[in-house]
C-alpha cells in the first residue's frame, strides 16, 4: 500500500489483480516503462486532464498510460493504448 500527496488517508497508488500482480500505479516522476514513457501521477496530474495511471494487463504487458513525451506517433500527454 502507498500513498500520495495527500498521504496514507488518499488511500493506496498501486492497485493489483487477484493473482499478486501490478494492476495500475502511479508514478513519482515520468518513467519509462516497458520502453514507452510515461507520465507521472497522482492528485494534480489527475485535475490537468486525462488518467494518470500506469495500467497492466494481467500478464504483466503495459495496458495504458498517459504519455511523458512523444511516443509512436502520438503526442505528448495523450492516453497510449496498446493490446497483449
Amino acid at each position: 500500500m502507498g500513498s500520495g500527496w495527500l498521504g496514507v488517508a488518499e488511500g493506496s497508488v498501486v492497485g493489483f489483480y487477484p493473482n499478486g500482480k501490478v494492476k495500475v500505479c502511479f508514478l513519482a516522476e515520468p518513467q519509462t516503462v516497458q520502453g514507452v514513457p510515461c507520465s507521472e501521477g497522482g492528485f494534480w496530474s489527475t485535475l490537468s486532464g486525462g488518467d494518470p495511471g500506469v495500467y497492466f494487463h494481467e500478464n504483466g504487458k503495459l495496458k495504458r498510460c498517459r504519455l511523458a513525451q512523444d511516443y509512436a506517433g502520438l503526442r505528448k500527454e495523450t492516453i497510449f493504448t496498446q493490446t497483449q
